[in-house]
């Protein structure tokens, strides 16, 4: 029998709601930068530390939308985040609030690393 291609996610078991974000595919050794959603002006971050050992963070820097206005609570600015793929696996981020925890309605995006 034959091992799935991708191990078990290591997040919380939280069945989230679609967040219509795409999957972050990503190949051992490549970089990416991605754009997320983000909220953390109403108290939301994106929970990283998941990556490792699958992915690993090489940068991130928040930049405003065209039409945000960043300094507002709850306006969503965009997380610039690269990754670099480390091993093949899975993982998931989670978009919560560090004091709530992951919750159904927390936006989620997967990782994917391949060979």
């Amino acid at each position: 029998m034959q091992e799935p291609a991708y191990p078990r996610e290591s997040s919380p078991a939280v069945p989230f709601a679609p967040s219509g974000l795409p999957d972050i595919l990503l190949k051992v050794g490549e970089a990416r930068t991605v754009e997320l959603p983000d909220r953390g002006t109403a108290g939301y971050l994106w929970d990283r530390s998941s990556l490792h050992p699958v992915a690993r963070e090489v940068a991130a820097d928040l930049a405003p939308r065209a039409d945000s206005h960043s300094d507002l609570v709850g306006d969503e600015n965009r997380l610039l985040l690269t990754l670099e793929g480390l091993v093949p696996g899975m993982i998931r981020l989670v978009e919560a609030r560090p004091w709530e925890g992951p919750r159904p309605s927390s936006r989620a995006v997967t990782v994917i690393v391949s060979r």
